[in-house]
């Protein structure tokens, strides 16, 4: 959506500029315009941290990599908590690299990997924490 206002608004502003019949010379005007323009509208905005929590809302709408989309699966998956994976890119193909506490969750970051759109290949270098041994002690 405000990639279609804006391309409005581009639109809308050379159609005036053609109609103006534009010479070199009016930039200083056009850019004075620009300015007012600027100074006008920038206190109707609302401030860069609450822009971002806004932005933050929509952001699964806008197209992104495959991979981000990964991340994002990744870093929200509830069964996830506390498990850190690297995830090399390399171009349609991904590696997974880290050590998970099981093979459940092992099986899940593949799964979530392979069923991502845009991933075609998945390397797993990831390595399952095995349980030590307990030690055997002789006597008291």
């Amino acid at each position: 959506m405000p990639r279609l206002a804006a391309l409005l608004l581009l639109a809308s502003l050379f159609t005036v500029l053609v109609a103006a019949r534009f010479q070199p010379g009016d930039w200083d005007r056009l850019t004075a315009v620009g300015h007012t323009l600027q100074q006008q509208v920038q206190p109707l905005l609302p401030d860069p941290d609450r822009f971002q929590r806004l932005a933050g809302k929509w952001w699964h709408q806008w197209p992104r990599p495959p991979v981000d989309d990964l991340r994002h699966r990744l870093a929200t998956d509830t069964r996830l908590q506390g498990v850190t994976v690297i995830i090399v890119e390399e171009g349609p193909t991904i590696r997974l690299r880290g050590t998970v506490p099981t093979e459940e969750i092992h099986q899940t970051i593949r799964d979530l990997a392979t069923n991502t759109v845009g991933i075609h290949t998945v390397v797993d270098e990831l390595a399952t924490q095995t349980a030590p041994e307990p030690i055997q002690t002789d006597g008291p």
